[in-house]
């Protein structure tokens, strides 16, 4: 069963009708989403019109809410396709992550194991969406 096709409900921020914003249960960061389409899709290329605008328009809310809530302009944003460079759920997702001067986060790599969401940032995120 695929993990993004079902997702755990305390995860889940916001939904529309094609997709869903939801926190990284293993972040890259202090501040990690993921941007995923309901319909099971591997690459990006699989989704239709309507899928990737849907998760474009979801990402730019994000992005909004951000910026406007916690006052962070820089955001990080990308996708990976294919275990080489970093995929490790085949469900095509967008990252979406704070960029934090100094930090070590990279878009393709992990730092260090992964470990799971702490509740107080997962009910501090929630707070927001």
């Amino acid at each position: 069963m695929c993990k993004f096709c079902e997702v755990n409900k305390n995860l889940l921020l916001k939904e529309t009708e094609l997709s869903r914003l939801v926190v990284n249960y293993f972040p890259l960061g202090k501040f990690a989403l993921l941007v995923i389409p309901k319909r099971h899709a591997r690459l990006i290329t699989d989704l239709n019109k309507a899928e990737i605008t849907d998760l474009i328009l979801l990402y730019q809310d994000t992005v909004k809410i951000i910026n406007e809530k916690f006052n962070l302009p820089s955001v990080m944003g990308w996708f990976n396709q294919g275990a080489d460079v970093g995929e490790t759920v085949p469900h095509f997702h967008f990252h979406v992550a704070l960029f934090e001067t100094g930090g070590n986060l990279k878009p393709v790599e992990r730092i260090g194991a992964k470990v799971p969401i702490q509740e107080e940032l997962l009910i501090y995120i929630k707070n927001y969406f």
